[in-house]
């Protein structure tokens, strides 16, 4: 047997093992970008995105800017859709804060997509179920709102079946320096998904360090249980007294990530008037509010989870909505290409070694 056939059947045999390598190889994710609204109107910051194929979530995003989501830049954090062998082609619907989006997309493996997400519902009618107009027009979230039924420390909330909340709830620390804002119909959950029954909101027994690059400004909280979202975003309030605020100040509240160490942004209200800093949040966690400009800044001394690993894409090229950004990368192809040339470096070595 001649060089050529022994190099012939290696060839063969690197051929097939790259379309074994190709049906084995995971799927790359899909990533989308866009605007996004909710009956006409930009979705706040702090709007949850869901995405699913045949049903299952596959991505989910917080929004962090009003009316829009992901970004082109590489630390901007895109809504990234994963998809298993077979579903290339498939059909993913979207929830824009809970609700059906209008627009669906195709599952393409490695791309970024531009796609403007949009929803409409019907908000409760102040009288409960039933009764004729109203109409859609009136504001979808409010304001928190300082009232005589404010609670202090823990509050009880009243639910329906599916969690969404039958009345409005606030509750305050003790000190009254922190509240929590819940509008009447935002759903309210549990870390299982089940409809919460209690809230509590406490003075932070403990702060995770705080990085250079930004001021602990004296006022935290915890608010419990751990692990409870809330559809849509729900707002958060410190309250500074008139003696300690500073006109023209920074503020900003700021989240602490467990599971990465990092105290995270939220946009920011504040609220010159009444000395109030406000933002709004989809989840309970450790809040703190900061001055200073630190964008994520990791707590040194607060736990890293050993298995998050920070996502990133490259940069895109902007699209019309709905359209491709990026190609999908020919990762098969590189593999196949690698096979064939350690195969026929292996070959001719053999051959020269006989």
């Amino acid at each position: 047997m001649n060089y050529k056939t022994i190099i012939t059947i290696l060839l063969v045999f690197a051929f097939v093992g790259g379309v074994a390598a190709e049906d084995s190889l995971p799927l790359l994710p899909d990533e989308f970008r866009g605007s996004v609204t909710i009956n006409g109107n930009p979705a706040p910051a702090g709007t949850v995105l869901t995405a699913l194929i045949n049903g299952e979530v596959r991505g989910t995003l917080t929004t962090t800017e009003t009316g829009s989501y992901g970004g082109l830049e590489l630390e901007d954090r895109r809504l990234i859709v994963t998809g298993y062998d077979g579903e290339v082609g498939a059909t993913i619907t979207f929830t824009v804060g809970g609700h059906t989006a209008k627009e669906t997309a195709t599952f393409s493996p490695g791309e970024t997509q531009r796609l403007n997400l949009s929803a409409t519902y019907t908000p409760p009618s102040p009288g409960g179920s039933g009764g004729g107009g109203g109409g859609s027009g009136g504001p979808i979230y409010q304001e928190p709102v300082v009232s005589p039924d404010t609670v202090l420390g823990e509050a009880s909330l009243t639910t329906s079946s599916t969690g969404s909340l039958l009345g409005s709830v606030t509750v305050s620390s003790v000190d009254k320096k922190v509240s929590l804002y819940l509008p009447k119909g935002t759903g309210v959950y549990d870390s299982v998904g089940k409809p919460l029954s209690t809230i509590r909101i406490q003075q932070a027994a403990t702060l995770p360090a705080v990085p250079s690059g930004f001021t602990f400004e004296g006022y935290s909280c915890e608010c419990k249980p751990e692990g409870a979202t809330f559809s849509p975003a729900i707002t958060i309030s410190f309250s500074i007294p008139d003696d300690e605020w500073v006109e023209g100040k920074d503020y900003k509240i700021r989240c602490y990530n467990a599971a990465t160490g990092l105290w995270e942004n939220l946009p920011t209200t504040v609220n010159a008037a009444t000395h109030t800093v406000s933002a709004r949040v989809t989840h309970f966690s450790c809040f703190a509010l900061f001055t200073g400009s630190a964008a994520v800044t990791t707590a040194t001394k607060a736990p890293v989870s050993a298995t998050t690993v920070p996502t990133t894409a490259a940069a895109a090229i902007p699209a019309a909505s709905g359209s491709t950004e990026a190609g999908t990368l020919p990762w098969t192809t590189i593999l196949v290409v690698c096979i064939v040339v350690g195969v026929v470096a292996g070959g001719a070595y053999y051959i020269k070694k006989k």
